[in-house]
């Protein structure tokens, strides 16, 4: 049965379930497309219930939200519930915020945090193009285990893993940026969910060539992937519907 509005205990489970023997962690409700949309009540069953079926793999629990308030409340709430990380980024409403009171705000949540940090640098839903220069003060004042990298950029990536290198872990959010001439420390994207091959990124053998196909076979890079993602899950039974939240309509990011 489902439980929250909305939300499927059973398609939680059914998802980790299918990726736990080739992911090493868990990051719940950080989707640019739909995960910042939750309701409150939705977003704390959904992450309460990837906390309670992870079985052993840590929970990186995704607390955007449209204002800083709720994304506060939420990062509060998710240290409470027992994740293991939370992953913030500037939210949607930011009042087009000073650089300076983007720190402060970022330095205070840090400050009522007593657990580790994810930043999740993008620029969807916050508008904001974040540069390496920012990135890094940002990554600085969370003392930010690792950032997950979703700016679609060869060269920010770079220096990221130059200037964060021994201090924060830089994931990369993109298939198309994965490659043997950007070592990131780790990958979180939607084709994880569908594929095994993911799991050889960090091996002694990656296999590119099958990343490759499987990102264009999945269509993981394409304007849709939030329904074409969501489609091929209820297509494995994996979850009970392929519906897309209201008003994302199959676009989850801008060219």
């Amino acid at each position: 049965m489902g439980f929250g509005p909305g939300v499927s205990e059973e398609g939680i489970d059914g998802q980790i379930q299918a990726v736990r023997p080739w992911v090493s962690g868990l990051m719940p409700c950080i989707s640019s497309g739909e995960g910042w949309r939750l309701t409150q009540p939705q977003w704390r069953a959904t992450v309460e219930a990837t906390i309670r079926m992870a079985d052993g793999l840590p929970v990186y629990a995704g607390c955007q939200a449209s204002d800083w308030r709720t994304m506060e409340r939420r990062a509060l709430e998710a240290e409470q519930m027992g994740a293991d990380a939370i992953v913030i980024s500037i939210p949607a409403r930011h009042g087009h915020s000073s650089t300076s009171t983007l720190l402060e705000k970022f330095g205070l949540l840090r400050r009522a945090l007593g657990g580790p940090v994810v930043y999740y640098l993008e620029s969807f839903v916050s508008g904001w193009d974040v540069g390496a220069d920012l990135g890094v003060r940002i990554c600085e004042e969370l003392d930010a285990v690792a950032v997950k990298d979703s700016m679609r950029n060869a060269q920010l990536t770079s220096e990221l893993l130059e200037r964060l290198a021994g201090r924060t872990n830089v994931l990369q959010g993109w298939e198309d940026m994965l490659s043997p001439d950007l070592p990131v420390d780790g990958y979180v994207g939607p084709l994880a969910l569908l594929s095994e091959c993911t799991a050889t990124l960090f091996s002694s053998d990656p296999q590119w060539g099958d990343i490759a196909r499987e990102t264009e076979r999945f269509g993981v890079l394409d304007r849709d992937y939030i329904a074409r993602v969501k489609t091929e899950l209820h297509l494995r039974g994996l979850i009970p519907s392929a519906a897309e939240f209201p008003g994302v309509h199959g676009v989850a990011w801008d060219s």
